[in-house]
C-alpha cells in the first residue's frame, strides 16, 4: 500500500516476506550492481541461444526460467520446468522456483505439493525456503493450522511476522463469512474523493473505511484496536512510502460486517489510521479502517466507480456465473494478474515506448498532481524519463519524504492505455525494484483505475474484468 493525497501523507506499503527469502540476481552480468531490466532481457536472448543449441541442458533450462521469472514472465517460466518436473530431472533450485510460480499464479494445490516434498528432501536451506513459501500458501488459503510445524528449531533466528501470527491465531479458522441470505452485498461510497470511502462495521462499532488493495487485511486504527481489546499476536517493523519504518502489527477482531454480510474469527493489521482523515473532506470522515486486499479476496468483488459502490458477490462458480450474466452487452477487458507476497497483485504495463513492464495494480493512491503511477530509479533510467525535482512534502506511515512529478506519454495496464497524464518519484524506493525476487518496474492506482466503469477481481482465476 503506498498512497499519497493532497500532498500530505501516504499509506504505507508493508512488505510480507523481507528478510526471509534470498534471491539471487542472474551472476553472469560481471557487474557488482543489480541489473535492470534491459539487462535481464539480454540474459534472455542470450541464454535462449544457448538453450536452443543444448536443449537437454537441464542447467541452461533453469537458468533460462528463473530469467523469465525475474522479468516477470511466470507463464513462460512454467513452461520451461514443466518438462524437467515431469521428467524427474528437477533439481531443488528448480522445484523452489516451480513452487513459487505455482503459488503466484494462484495454483495453490500445485505449489503446496511441490513444497511439501522439499520440505522433507531437500536440502537445509531449500527446507527453509520451502517453509516460508508454504507459509505464504497457507496464509492465502486460509488454513493457518498448516503452520504449527514450519521453520521449528531455529529460536527466532528466522523472523517472520506473517508465520508468527498464524502460529499465534488459534485454532479457529479465520475468515468465517455469513451472508445472512443475501448473493450479493454493496458498499456505497461515503465519499469517492481523492479515494473511496465506505462504511463498515468492526466488532459492532460503525467506522469509516478506506479502500486500498495495497493494503493487507483490513486494517485497524491503533486507538481502536487498544479501545477494543484487539492484542497484538505479531510485531514487526513495517516498510513504508519512501522507505521509512514504523511498527506495525497483526491481530485477530470478532466480527466485521460489510454491508449485509458478517466475518467472523476476522485477521487484521493495527496501524494509527486516523492520522490520514484531514485529507478527507476537512476530516469529516475520521479513517479507522483500511478495506485492503486480503479481505476482498475472501469474494468476488467489483469496484462499480460509475455507480460509487463496491458489490461483493460469493467467491464461488455460481458467484462468477452470475456477474459473467450481468456483463453481458458490456465492452470488457480482462487481464491477468499475479498475487506476490500477501497482496501485492502484479499485472502487465506500458510506459511511454517500453512495454512488457510488471506493475503492483494498488488502488490507494492519488495526488493534488493527478499522479497515476510511481516509478522506482530503475524504471525512469530504462524508459529514459528524467528524475524529477523533489520538492513535494508527504507524510507517509513511516513519517516526511519529498517527491516530485514528471510527465507520462503513454501509461497502459494489460491492453488498456491512457495518454499524457502524470506520474510520481519518491515513494518508491530504488531498493522496491528488486524486494520480490522479480523486478517491480513500479506502480499503477486510482486516477487510472477509476477511469472506467468498473473493476472486478477475480481471485479464483487470477484475472481482472474492467468494463468501460
Amino acid at each position: 500500500m503506498l498512497s499519497k493525497i493532497n500532498k500530505k501523507w501516504a499509506i504505507p506499503l508493508v512488505l510480507a516476506i523481507v528478510g526471509i527469502i534470498g534471491f539471487v540476481i542472474y551472476a553472469a552480468m560481471n557487474t557488482n550492481e543489480k541489473p535492470d531490466r534491459g539487462d535481464i532481457l539480454a540474459g534472455i536472448a542470450e541464454t535462449q541461444a544457448a538453450f536452443e543449441e543444448n536443449p537437454n541442458n537441464v542447467g541452461l533450462a533453469y537458468k533460462l526460467a528463473d530469467l523469465h521469472y525475474k522479468a516477470g514472465h511466470f507463464e513462460t517460466a512454467k513452461q520451461i520446468l514443466q518438462p524437467l518436473m515431469e521428467t524427474g530431472q528437477a533439481f531443488d533450485a528448480a522445484k523452489l522456483l516451480m513452487g513459487e510460480l505455482e503459488y503466484l499464479t494462484g495454483n495453490y494445490a500445485n505449489a503446496e505439493m511441490i513444497l511439501l516434498d522439499l520440505k522433507e528432501n531437500a536440502g537445509i536451506l531449500t527446507k527453509i525456503n520451502a517453509d516460508a513459501k508454504l507459509a505464504l500458501l497457507y496464509y492465502q488459503t486460509n488454513e493457518y493450522v498448516k503452520c504449527q510445524n514450519l521453520l521449528q528449531g531455529f529460536g527466532g533466528l528466522i523472523p517472520f511476522h506473517i508465520l508468527d501470527f498464524m502460529k499465534a491465531y488459534g485454532e479457529e479458522a479465520p475468515y468465517q463469512i455469513d451472508w445472512n441470505g443475501q448473493e450479493e452485498t454493496i458498499l456505497p461510497f461515503v465519499i469517492s474523493d481523492p479515494l473511496p470511502i465506505v462504511e463498515v462495521e468492526i466488532n459492532g462499532e460503525l467506522v469509516y473505511a478506506l479502500f486500498d488493495t495495497g493494503g493487507d487485511s483490513f486494517i485497524v486504527d491503533s486507538e481502536l484496536a487498544a479501545a477494543m481489546g484487539i492484542e497484538p499476536l505479531a510485531t514487526f517493523m513495517g516498510t513504508y512510502a519512501g522507505n521509512l519504518q514504523a511498527e506495525t502489527s497483526y491481530g485477530k477482531a470478532d466480527t466485521l460486517k460489510l454491508g449485509d454480510v458478517t466475518i467472523t474469527s476476522v485477521p487484521v493489521m493495527i496501524l494509527p489510521t486516523e492520522q490520514f482523515s484531514v485529507s478527507f473532506a476537512d476530516g469529516q470522515y475520521p479513517i479507522r479502517g483500511i478495506l485492503g486486499t486480503g479481505t476482498l479476496r475472501q469474494f468476488l468483488p467489483t469496484i462499480d466507480y460509475k455507480n460509487e459502490q463496491i458489490i461483493l458477490r460469493p467467491k464461488t462458480d455460481e458467484g462468477l456465473k452470475a456477474f459473467q450474466q450481468e456483463l453481458e452487452g458490456q465492452t470488457i477487458t480482462m487481464i491477468p494478474f499475479a498475487l506476490a507476497a500477501t497482496h501485492m497483485m502484479m499485472a502487465k504495463g506500458q510506459l511511454n515506448n517500453k512495454d512488457d513492464l510488471t506493475y503492483f495494480v494498488d488502488s490507494g493512491l492519488n495526488s493534488s498532481a493527478g499522479a497515476k503511477f510511481i516509478a522506482p530509479l530503475q524504471t525512469l533510467n530504462y524508459v529514459g524519463i528524467p528524475v524529477p525535482e523533489l520538492s513535494e512534502e508527504t507524510i507517509g506511515g513511516g513519517g516526511g519524504y519529498t517527491s516530485g512529478n514528471y510527465a507520462i506519454e503513454i501509461l497502459g495496464l494489460g491492453t488498456l492505455v491512457q495518454t499524457n497524464t502524470v506520474g510520481e518519484y519518491g515513494s518508491l524506493g530504488s531498493e522496491r525494484y528488486w524486494d520480490m525476487g522479480f523486478i517491480q518496474d513500479g506502480l499503477i492506482s486510482h486516477n487510472f483505475l477509476q477511469q472506467y466503469s468498473s473493476w472486478t477481481l477475480d481471485f479464483t482465476n487470477m484475472v481482472y474484468y474492467f468494463t468501460e
